[in-house]
């Protein structure tokens, strides 16, 4: 795994060893949460760097991933392994401060910081590809100024739109799918087919 740092973030991204290599697709999601409660002196803005990797790591150290937003982003990517596609990705949640508990939300603050965040992680991750894994966060708060709108996208009766991001050296196509903690049933592999015709999309478009 690559560990290079990218200035002005909160929450380091894990980067797969393979990332590199299989095509640079980056998994964003929304929030850490710390179980704690914040105080004047600790916020949770800072202090936190290695958490996001120290998080999947524990994950896949696990005999039986039983957490069910990384399970069921495995499953997108490969029905039989929720493991393997850990090696391929970088992975990082946008938001940077973390919230209290899992039933927390994030307010305005929390918010403010998804723009500048997400421009970092294009720059520092380079990716060709990124899912955001959340239609909550692509639909309302990833940043539409420096995007480009391409398409619609639609399979298997899921839908989403495509957008495509510029970064100094390079661009990348994004969309958006359900949160993977709210893909009950099965219904990760309901979503496989449209993560597919994302991943196939080319880069060349004018």
């Amino acid at each position: 795994m690559n560990l290079n740092r990218i200035n002005g973030l909160h929450f380091q991204p894990w980067i797969g060893k393979n990332y590199n290599t299989k095509g640079k697709l980056a998994l964003f999601a929304e929030s850490h949460y710390i179980d704690e409660e914040p105080d004047d002196d600790d916020d949770f803005s800072a202090g936190y760097g290695d958490m996001t990797v120290d998080v999947v790591r524990k994950h896949l150290a696990e005999e039986y991933m039983k957490t069910p937003f990384f399970k069921n982003t495995g499953f997108l990517f490969y029905p039989d392994d929720c493991y393997k596609i850990w090696d391929e990705v970088s992975f990082a949640n946008v938001i940077q401060i973390g919230l209290s508990n899992a039933k927390s939300q994030p307010g305005d603050k929390e918010i403010k910081t998804i723009a500048p965040a997400f421009n970092l992680l294009l720059k520092g991750l380079k990716p060709e590809k990124i899912i955001v894994l959340s239609k909550r966060m692509w639909n309302r708060w990833v940043p539409g100024d420096n995007g480009q709108f391409i398409s619609h996208i639609v399979e298997n009766g899921k839908k989403s739109t495509v957008w495509q991001y510029d970064y100094a050296g390079g661009k990348c196509l994004a969309v958006g799918i359900a949160h993977p903690s709210w893909m009950f049933g099965g219904s990760c592999y309901k979503w496989k087919p449209l993560v597919d015709r994302f991943l196939s999309m080319s880069l060349n478009i004018e």
